[in-house]
């Protein structure tokens, strides 16, 4: 099925200078996604320069830190090449702390756009922002709570505080209604309660339940939580019955929050490999999948076993399997590598068998519970509703 196309541009506030133009290139791309469906998101995109709210960016960044810094000047003209980048649908690295790990960011715009689009967030509305970033996803719901609406992002981190302070003032959107607080993300911010719609834009080992506590009620929760290794994104609300549900939005992961939200690294609970003498690899067992349908496969997996962890960096092969006692699977496009016993083996046919069974759902597909886990609220009896 081809992508829906997106609405037109409907009118919206002109820009204040001709440097400020969003590119056409840009627009153009993200509804090639397929991922603007409403217009006010597609004007919101329209109407905020990214590239006035990343002032700079890491490039090459690897597992032991390096790379380097990138400037975006504010006061002139971006280069065209530069432009470009900044308009990319990848996410920029925009802090890193001193041992190189990247702390804060922006994210990429396709993902914005799928999160803005699930939060369904309307003018008037009272939005929360945890994770400050550079201020871009502030200035994007600033347009779409417009004009009473009221938005409060909240950071740890004091120069992404500042940072995101001085790019909606540079958009003109320093304004009541629209702030950036230094805070800890899991207490929410009580003083501006209740809140339409909650959005985390850090990757969280779940929900906290302030966030609930300060949810008006018929509100809606958008936040990337820990699940398979990785943070994708899950539509959040309480159910009739008071349950608080959640249901899958998109696979992703995102920079680990701080504090009550933080999430352990990964490996998790990983086998000694030192300590499994039995080793091969077996084809013929993975199905033949684009990148999207192995992320529906690694997010599916983990709704069935709550062994599937985090393998690899890279997205396209990073599932994998994990039993204390039993070893590793990591699965690979074209082949399944096992450190440890072959019932593990058995194990992963059989979660494949209910997949495929299911068929093949993908995140939008499974609903889970939420129930309390130390600080946070975390997904638990996954069920497929497609």
């Amino acid at each position: 099925m081809s992508p829906r196309p997106a609405p037109p541009v409907p009118p919206g506030p002109s820009v204040v200078s001709p440097h400020d133009a969003v590119p056409a290139t840009f627009l153009a791309a993200l509804r090639a996604t397929g991922v603007l469906r409403t217009a006010a998101v597609v004007r919101a995109f329209a109407t905020v320069p990214r590239h006035r709210c990343v002032t700079g960016f890491f490039t090459g960044l690897g597992k032991q830190g390096g790379g380097s810094y990138v400037e975006v000047p504010q006061q002139d003209a971006v280069p065209p090449g530069l432009l470009e980048a900044v308009y990319a649908d990848h996410p920029l690295i925009t802090h890193v702390s001193p041992d190189g790990r990247p702390t804060s960011s922006s994210s990429t715009p396709s993902l914005m756009a799928r999160m803005l689009e699930a939060m369904c967030p309307e003018p008037g509305m009272n939005v929360l922002e945890i994770g400050a970033g550079t201020g871009y996803n502030a200035a994007l719901l600033s347009i779409l709570t417009a004009p009473h609406g009221t938005v409060t992002s909240v950071d740890t981190q004091p120069e992404v505080v500042a940072g995101a302070l001085a790019a909606l003032r540079r958009l003109d959107l320093d304004r009541p209604g629209i702030s950036v607080r230094l805070a800890d993300g899991w207490a929410g911010h009580p003083a501006e309660t209740p809140y339409d719609r909650v959005i985390a834009t850090v990757g969280v080992a779940g929900v906290s339940p302030r966030w609930v506590d300060q949810l008006a009620p018929n509100g809606l929760v958008v936040v990337p939580v820990r699940h398979g290794g990785a943070h994708p994104v899950l539509a959040v609300n309480r159910a009739p019955d008071g349950e608080l549900m959640g249901r899958g939005v998109v696979w992703t992961d995102f920079i680990r929050a701080e504090g009550k939200l933080a999430d352990a690294p990964w490996p998790l609970s990983w086998p000694d490999p030192h300590a499994l003498t039995s080793e091969g690899w077996h084809t013929g067992i993975i199905p033949e999948l684009d990148d999207d349908g192995y992320r529906d496969l690694w997010f599916s997996l983990a709704c069935l076993d709550s062994r599937v962890v985090r393998t690899s960096y890279d997205p396209a092969i990073g599932c994998g399997l994990a039993d204390p006692q039993l070893g590793l699977l990591r699965l690979g496009r074209d082949a399944v590598h096992r450190i440890g016993d072959q019932r593990l083996v058995d194990e992963l046919r059989r979660r494949l068998d209910r997949w495929e069974d299911l068929g093949r759902p993908g995140p939008a597909d499974w609903s889970c519970q939420l129930t309390a886990a130390g600080s946070v609220l975390v997904p638990s009896q996954w069920r497929c509703v497609r």
